[in-house]
């Protein structure tokens, strides 16, 4: 024994001289004082209030001081039982603390405040938190494990986790947390720590422990570092049994004490012993380091100088009963040097054996005594302050647990620990959607996850999941189908992080993931602990590696967004998986401008004042404004809400899903045509000052071949508003003097609605329509409905001829787009449908946003729109609703356009960012200023260029809320839709609905103003 105290006395004094004994760096990169200040210090409480520690000292009796040493488990889940054991020891051994286990945390904060009630000295309340409260606990944030943290490269983020858990703790009433684990994972089959680990670097594991210690002990908790002398590198569980640690003293010194050193440096409040067996320490056969003397009076107490409470690790663990029966365990760990005992059994038999042992010496008497000041001044420090905090409800106690700026933190935390190692040809962030064909294939795991929904956010994807389950001839059907795409990307998942169980991942399953590897090109993402990827053999193969380390949701929806380049990479390796991936690795990924997928907060929002939006649009689907709706806000690309309500239709036999699709209506005008007009202007092929007869010849002989495609832009070149042309393809039954006299013919032209009478008067004039199509009906205007396309040419000479108002005065007209339709198919040499879907919808990833929606989706994933009594005689439903755009085939200038709100938020997104998205240029900033300004702002016109714009005459009614920035822009559509951006806050507003279902007379939604007062509440609930 007194060999090996010589042997630790030597090398740390060597270490202290060679400038080993602590240094903040890693990899060569070091923190600087401005990212965070590293503190020496004592224990924070060793200087505090001498006075009620003196005073409650006198008044307790030899056995009551020793009570205090012992801190017995408490489990909330067990019920009465379990309460009248823990008040029992309170009362009669007058213990000095309580851990938690296995509860909620309304449970846990009752329980705490009852068993304080009960005890006469405070209690020191603890709980093994390494991860939060989630580690114990239901219904609390779960912070990533060490190792996904011991990634970050930023650190001082760890700090602010360490006071946020500390935040949460003392709501509670908690004072202690068993963290950080700063053991030196550097053996990947250890069964114990692991994943618990920041790693295998101890600069890493030093610095992180520092961090999140500090982040506690700011907020007034009890850090304590475990496990001492260091379990990081065994292959044994001491919860089943006694690990045998038989490095050489310079290694224990230079890895394992390491982090030990650094925290108690920098005033670490806590250190837990652990049951290892280390014979370069202590030669004693088959002895706990908990039990030894040498390791935690000479080494930790007197060598390392640590001044704090020194806690055993659980006394029922195996490692120490296998060997050592209480009483007898516990009276050597109290010897040994322990300040308190961590759920020891026989707790009187023990304290009437140590009062024994204190009568007979003097010096163990005074030690004792002393250990029990040092509880009491933790006591004072940690406990007094926050012993009147105010009592909360059990919800206001879940929502301030669960508060989004803890949530923010966490999501910061997951976001900065993602780690790439491979990215050949740099297709991280993944590009050229429009050139993309892409099967995600999830290994293990559920079928349905977030991963592969998210990434369905950004482009279509085809979603295959191989199960343990599946046999050999499902697995194969998969891979016979791989060759239709030119990506795949591959995701491992496991929510089991330990190395007993192989990682939770079969044989069967790391081997067809071996094999998907070898496919070109490949993203593989694996949401496992990273030491299970030292079992495949084909990782260097990959086109594209990202290391998540868990399987959580919030991990899977930011690691699908990283993919697309919504978010950077920036983590390090914290574990060597290989000669090829070693601790440190990492490649640095920087985002492309994508949409982001966050919680309000991120974006200044508060989440509560949002749900004023759930209110208002229940109250309109309520009162049948609509059958239901989509919503979408985004600020600074930031997308912040995505939801959607109700049902396709007041039968409510189908939900609302954030996939369907809704007819946009007149916003195909600002989604398809504009756009298209700027591409023409700023590729000089049109000029807004020229005469729209200059690119349509067949204008020049009609009133209409001086028209400024500007001023059609503005509504202001005199057109009508609109023609309902199918008129002239359908009349009544009886004669026409009999209907013209008729009540009901004034509500002939269009949305004639539930008018049955009209319904039951009417025909289609012959040879005009046909149910099946042939040469003659080709163009298909419903279901089962095709029109000879004769009809095109007289819809545009019925505008060709169509009267002029005076140009100059605003008249909102459909039917300059129309002839935007011709100019722009002429000019391009496309279809209208095509260029749009080249040019912007499928660069930008917008597969959802398309004409003619049934030849891409079934109709289940589209919402109706109105039971058409009058023209199509038939509940139009994948067809668009305006009449005139259904003649032309479905795809027109001023309607025709279907969507769901995700896909139109990136084109908006694009508008927003200046005509850039996914750092590809789609059109020039300068251009959008000019067609979303307002250009005339004069004789009533508020109008941009084929944008709208707020109404600045506070006395009328605008397609917006009063007060909203003069800058912003937008559109609203027929169908019950809206899109709306705002330059000068950032803030994109989406709303679509199919008000017209399945009347389009009544108009509930405009007389409501549910768009606007949902925009109202969007901008309300923004942080001031």
């Amino acid at each position: 024994m007194k060999r090996n105290f010589h042997k630790v006395l030597i090398i740390l004094t060597f270490a202290f001289i060679t400038g080993v004994f602590f240094q903040f760096s890693i990899d060569n990169r070091s923190v600087s004082e401005q990212e965070f200040k590293f503190r020496t210090s004592p224990p924070p409480f060793i200087k505090t209030n001498k006075h009620w520690v003196d005073s409650v000292l006198q008044t307790l009796s030899p056995e009551e001081k020793l009570g205090q040493l012992f801190m017995v488990s408490a489990y909330p889940e067990r019920g009465k039982n379990d309460i009248r054991r823990v008040t029992e020891l309170i009362k009669k051994q007058n213990v000095g603390g309580i851990i938690f286990f296995q509860g909620t945390p309304e449970e846990v904060a009752r329980l705490a405040r009852y068993y304080q009630s009960i005890s006469k000295v405070p209690l020191l309340i603890a709980i093994d938190g390494e991860w939060g409260l989630s580690m114990r606990l239901d219904n609390t944030i779960i912070y990533p494990r060490q190792m996904m943290l011991g990634a970050i490269d930023d650190n001082e983020i760890l700090y602010q986790m360490g006071r946020d858990i500390g935040k949460q703790l003392k709501m509670l009433g908690i004072h202690i947390n068993f963290a950080p684990v700063i053991d030196v994972n550097n053996n990947p089959d250890n069964p114990v720590i692991n994943s618990r680990s920041f790693g295998e670097n101890r600069e890493n594991v030093a610095r992180k422990g520092i961090l999140y210690m500090q982040g506690l002990q700011d907020e007034g908790i009890i850090a304590v570092a475990k496990h001492f002398p260091g379990h990081g590198d065994t292959d044994q569980d001491s919860h089943l049994e006694l690990p045998l640690l038989l490095h050489r003293a310079s290694r224990l010194d230079s890895i394992e004490l390491y982090p030990f050193k650094a925290l108690i440096e920098s005033g670490v409040g806590g250190v837990m012993t652990a049951h290892l067996n280390v014979p370069e320490l202590d030669t004693t056969t088959n002895l706990p380091s908990t039990l030894s003397a040498i390791i935690i009076k000479s080494l930790l107490k007197n060598e390392l100088k640590f001044k704090g409470l020194v806690f055993t690790d659980a006394m029922t663990m195996r490692g120490v009963t296998e060997l050592y029966k209480p009483p007898e365990a516990n009276i050597k760990a109290v010897l040994a040097g322990n300040d308190m005992l961590l759920m020891p059994e026989e707790i009187d038999m023990t304290i009437q054996q140590l009062a024994l042992m204190a009568q007979d010496s003097l010096q163990l008497a005074d030690e004792l005594n002393d250990r029990c000041r040092r509880i009491l001044q933790a006591k004072a420090w940690s406990v007094l302050p926050n012993a009147h905090n105010k009592v909360m409800s059990d919800n206001a106690l879940l929502d301030s647990l669960n508060s989004p700026y803890f949530e923010l933190v966490r999501r910061r935390l997951i976001e900065k620990s993602l780690t790439v190692l491979n990215n050949t040809n740099e297709l991280i962030p993944i590009r050229n959607l429009e050139t993309l064909h892409i099967a995600s294939i999830s290994v293990g795991g559920e079928a349905e996850n977030e991963f592969q929904q998210t990434l369905s956010l950004y482009t279509s994807i085809d979603k295959f999941h191989i199960a343990d389950t599946d046999d050999s001839l499902a697995v194969n059907k998969i891979y016979d189908t791989l060759n239709y795409y030119n990506l795949i990307i591959l995701s491992l998942h496991s929510d089991d992080l330990r190395a007993t169980t192989h990682f939770g991942v079969s044989d069967k399953l790391l081997e067809i993931t071996d094999s998907l590897l070898t496919f070109q090109p490949v993203v593989a993402t694996m949401f496992t602990n990273p030491y299970l990827l030292r079992k495949l053999k084909n990782l260097k193969k990959n086109t594209g590696l990202v290391v998540a380390y868990e399987n959580q949701p919030t991990i899977q929806s930011l690691s699908a967004q990283l993919l697309f380049g919504a978010i950077p990479a920036s983590g390090r390796l914290p574990v060597s998986i290989s000669e090829l991936y070693m601790a440190g690795n990492g490649l640095e990924v920087d985002p492309i401008q994508r949409l982001k997928y966050t919680i309000p907060l991120e974006a200044g929002f508060n989440k509560l004042a949002l749900t004023k939006i759930d209110s208002l649009v229940q109250d309109a689907i309520s009162k049948e404004a609509m059958p239901g709706c989509q919503i979408i806000v985004a600020r600074d690309g930031n997308v912040i809400m995505q939801k959607s309500y109700g049902y396709h239709t007041y039968y409510h036999n189908q939900p609302v899903k954030n996939t369907d699709l809704y007819d946009l209506a007149s916003l195909t005008k600002i989604v398809a045509t504009v756009p298209s007009i700027m591409l023409l202007e700023e590729n000089d092929e049109i000029k807004l000052r020229e005469h729209l007869s200059t690119y349509l010849p067949a204008l020049d002989t009609t009133n209409k071949a001086k028209m400024q495609i500007e001023d059609i832009l503005l509504h202001q070149a005199g057109l009508k508003s609109w023609i309902p042309f199918y008129q002239s393809t359908i009349e009544p039954i009886y004669p026409w003097q009999k209907f013209a006299s008729s009540r009901y013919s004034r509500q002939y032209p269009i949305h004639a609605g539930k008018n049955l009478y009209i319904n039951k008067h009417l025909r289609y004039k012959e040879n005009l329509y046909s149910h099946t199509p042939d040469e003659h009906f080709t163009i298909q205007v419903a279901d089962n409905m095709y029109m000879d396309p004769v009809l095109i040419d007289s819809i545009y000479h019925s505008i060709y001829a169509s009267e002029l108002s005076k140009p100059g005065e605003y008249v909102y007209s459909d039917l300059g787009f129309y002839l935007f339709y011709q100019m722009i198919e002429n000019i391009t040499g496309q279809k209208l449908d095509h260029f749009v879907d080249s040019c912007f919808y499928a660069p930008l990833g917008a597969t959802r946003l398309t004409y003619r929606p049934l030849e891409k989706f079934n109709q289940e994933e589209i919402t109706p729109t109105e039971n058409d009594l009058v023209f199509r005689k038939q509940i139009v439903h994948g067809y668009v609703h305006d009449p005139g755009a259904a003649m032309l085939g479905g795809v027109a200038g001023h309607a025709g356009l279907f969507s769901n709100a995700n896909d139109l938020a990136k084109y908006m997104q694009m508008l927003l960012n200046g005509g850039t998205y996914g750092h590809v240029k789609y059109l020039d900033k300068k251009l959008i200023k000019k067609y979303t300004s307002c250009v005339e702002c004069r004789n009533g016109n508020r109008r941009g260029l084929g944008f709208d714009k707020p109404e600045n005459d506070t006395t009328r009614n605008g397609p917006t809320f009063k007060g909203i920035s003069s800058k912003s822009y937008g559109h609203t559509g027929f169908t019950g839709t809206m899109v709306w951006t705002d330059p000068s806050t950032g803030i994109l507003y989406i709303f679509l609905s199919n008000r017209v279902y399945p009347d389009a007379s009544a108009n509930k939604l405009a007389e409501m103003n549910v768009r606007t007062e949902i925009q109202k509440a969007i901008y309300d609930a923004m942080i001031k």
